[in-house]
């Protein structure tokens, strides 16, 4: 069994070799402390300080610069994920980690989160306000997907390598063969990823600039400045003019509902008036009629009751005196 296990260690440790040398990244215990971190997560029932203090740990006893970028974007992720109820707290998270080495889909998925903080720290602002916000929301937006679109150009271009055949008996294929099989697996699934969040930027734009009072002029102007070319460019613009008009047929459609609305209203309300005039005029005519019912019944009544009285108990009418 010994010599079993020492085999089997010895195997493991050459696999995990060959995985570094083929650019696999490897967990190690700063991985897993922060698996333990993101599983604190239970939305707006995070506990915030616990995740905190925990970050802070890691800080001072991993000090190089991508393990310290691994922890802020980790906790900005938690932050993030939790409700964004610390918004200030996510962007200065989300700025350390955007200072220090870190892979592009982590960056890509901070600038979102940059964007989305500057949205919720103005939760509710009309108007010029909102404006003012939706300027300032949309620069990380743009900065972001300005890197999106290079890492998607650049992959786009990058020829992927050959596989190689597999060599040996058993079908085992050697360390180059590996490597390659691995790299052309991984640009494929980074390119897709790459595409996604590249979308999801356009889409957070795209939200933003079609929400009233529209601006497309002003995402014109920051487009050109900060995309790097033209394509870029018109495909953004595309989105937002879209988008804007979805919008404003949707204020239409709304607008059209709320007229009929309008006009239905003033209908039910002139028949219940009617329908009121004509319950004020039918208990009237009643009020009438058993007024005229009531003479009808009372005249005779009054009359036999005088005769009554006139007569005591003779019963006839007395004779009238002679003066």
């Amino acid at each position: 069994m010994g010599a079993m296990a020492v085999a089997d260690d010895w195997a493991q440790a050459e696999r995990r070799a060959r995985l570094r040398a083929a650019g696999v990244h490897m967990p190690d215990d700063l991985d897993q402390r922060l698996d333990d971190i993101d599983r604190l997560r239970v939305g707006p029932k995070t506990p915030l300080d616990e995740v905190e203090r925990r970050c802070m740990v890691l800080l001072a006893q991993f000090g190089t610069p991508e393990q310290q970028a691994r922890i802020y974007y980790q906790w900005a992720h938690v932050e993030a994920q939790s409700g964004l109820q610390r918004p200030q707290k996510v962007i200065e998270l989300v700025t350390k980690a955007l200072g220090l080495p870190l892979d592009t889909e982590r960056r890509l998925q901070l600038y979102a989160y940059w964007g989305k903080s500057i949205e919720a720290s103005n939760r509710g602002v009309r108007g010029d306000a909102m404006m003012a916000v939706r300027r300032e929301a949309v620069v990380p937006y743009l900065r972001g997907l300005a890197e999106a679109v290079a890492v998607v150009t650049t992959t786009e271009n990058s020829p992927l390598p050959p596989d190689l055949p597999m060599q040996g008996r058993d079908m085992v294929m050697h360390a180059e063969s590996t490597a390659r099989s691995y790299a052309k697996w991984s640009q494929e699934r980074h390119l897709e990823r790459y595409r996604r969040y590249r979308d999801g930027l356009e889409g957070e734009i795209s939200y933003l600039y079609s929400r009233s009072p529209f601006a497309t002029r002003e995402i014109e102007v920051l487009a050109t400045q900060l995309l790097p070319d033209g394509v870029a460019i018109n495909r953004l613009i595309a989105k937002v003019r879209i988008a804007v008009q979805d919008r404003e047929a949707q204020i239409r459609q709304e607008r059209k509902k709320q007229s009929k609305a309008l006009r239905v209203a003033a209908v039910q309300n002139a028949n219940a008036a009617q329908q009121l005039m004509t319950a004020k005029s039918l208990r009237q005519r009643l009020k009438m009629g058993f007024a005229a019912i009531g003479l009808v019944l009372l005249v005779p009544l009054a009359a036999w009751r005088w005769r009554k009285r006139a007569t005591g108990n003779k019963g006839r009418v007395p004779a009238k005196r002679k003066c």
